[in-house]
Formats: structure tokens, C-alpha cells, sequence
């Protein structure tokens, strides 16, 4: 197996770490309770708690796939996302704002994609995430406000980041961030301000200049 494909079996101990649902478990080992074909390359298979989607086209199928998925789910991982944007158009495809979603998930895997624009507004509906992972994709830019009294763990390694501002991130809880192996030239901005639980930081393999610790 790659190096990138062991990368993105899982999110990692985070999720044990966390009390979140464990992926060590292969999908293919456990009981498969939904799988959804529609004929094109869409494709989301689910068991008890957790759902892989694969071949997701986001302005196309909007958010439809959650009426598929069971109540228990608590581990999505996605493969294959048929976009390099992910922005709010996924909500307004399915006639739903952020505010009035609440997905009960607590650890989202989008590793190895081709990702190179997200807006983080996107994610507002997962009230209970913990563990969120955006490794290894191209992702070039993040917006919008990023809002998470739960989330605990992100993952942004391998990736083509210039430039990381946290001052629209509100993570009171975020323990762990990864963004090592970007392009950054400077700390991320707002960085000691609105991170204030941080106890783990990983930036190494970027290009910094100047690095302010004060």
C-alpha cells in the first residue's frame, strides 16, 4: 500500500483518542447495511457507523445522500470527490442553510482528494465532529468562518497552503492542528487567539521566514 493510501485508511488515533468511533476496523470487515447505486458513479455504502461516499459530485447531489444514511452513523469518509470547490452550494443544492442542519457525525475523513478550495462554512452542520481530516489534497485556500465547540483534531498535512488565517476560526476545544508539508511562509495569523486549548502543533516541512513565538 502507498504511503498516502495508509494515510487515508483512517483518520488516525484521534478518533480512539477522542472516544469517537475507532477506524482501524477495514469497512470491508464490517456488517453493510446500506448501499445506494443510482447507475452513475455515485456511490455511498453505510453500516452502523460509519457510511464511505464515493464519486460525489457536491453541485450536483447536493446533500440527498443523508436521507440514506442511518441515524447511528458516526464515521464518514469520503473518496474521489468529482470537485476541486467545496463551498455552500452543496447545502443550497438540498434546500438546507447550515443553521438549520444538525448532523450527528463525529469524525469526517476527505483525505486524498483533489480539494483546492474549501469553505469551512460548509462543515457548520456537524455539531458533534471531532476529528476532521483534509490531508492530502491540494487545497490552496480555506474560508469562511470556521465555528466547532467540539472538534478536537484537524488534519490539513500535504497540501499547497501559502498562507493560514485562523482569525474567523472560533475552535474553543481544537487540542491537536497539523499542517505540516504546505508551502506556509509565516505563522498562522491569530493563531494563540482563537485556538486557546491547543496543546499539539505540527508545521514542520514548511517554508517559513520569519516565525514569531511571542
Amino acid at each position: 500500500m502507498a504511503k498516502d493510501e495508509k494515510e487515508g485508511a483512517s483518520i488516525g488515533s484521534a478518533a480512539s483518542a477522542a472516544g469517537a468511533i475507532p477506524l482501524g476496523t477495514p469497512l470491508t470487515a464490517r456488517q453493510e447495511v446500506v448501499n445506494v447505486d443510482l447507475g452513475n458513479p455515485f456511490r455511498l455504502r453505510c453500516g452502523d457507523d460509519w457510511c464511505e461516499i464515493a464519486n460525489w459530485d457536491p453541485h450536483n447531489d447536493g446533500t440527498f445522500m443523508m436521507q440514506y444514511m442511518p441515524q447511528s452513523v458516526k464515521v464518514v469518509i469520503f473518496k474521489q470527490i468529482l470537485t476541486s470547490v467545496l463551498d455552500t452550494v452543496v447545502l443550497q443544492k438540498a434546500g438546507n442553510s447550515p443553521k438549520e442542519c444538525n448532523i450527528p457525525v463525529t469524525a469526517l475523513n476527505l483525505n486524498i482528494n483533489k480539494l483546492q478550495t474549501v469553505n469551512l462554512e460548509l462543515f457548520k452542520p456537524f455539531k458533534q465532529l471531532i476529528d476532521f481530516a483534509l490531508s492530502f489534497n491540494r487545497i490552496q485556500l480555506l474560508v469562511g468562518r470556521f465555528e466547532s465547540i467540539t472538534l478536537k483534531y484537524l488534519f490539513l498535512e500535504n497540501n499547497q497552503m501559502v498562507h493560514l488565517n485562523l482569525c474567523q476560526w472560533n475552535l474553543p476545544s481544537l487540542m491537536w492542528l497539523f499542517v505540516s508539508r504546505n508551502s506556509l511562509s509565516e505563522q498562522p495569523r491569530c493563531l494563540a487567539d482563537n485556538l486557546p486549548m491547543l496543546t499539539k502543533l505540527e508545521l514542520s516541512g514548511n517554508h517559513y521566514t520569519h516565525f514569531d513565538i511571542a
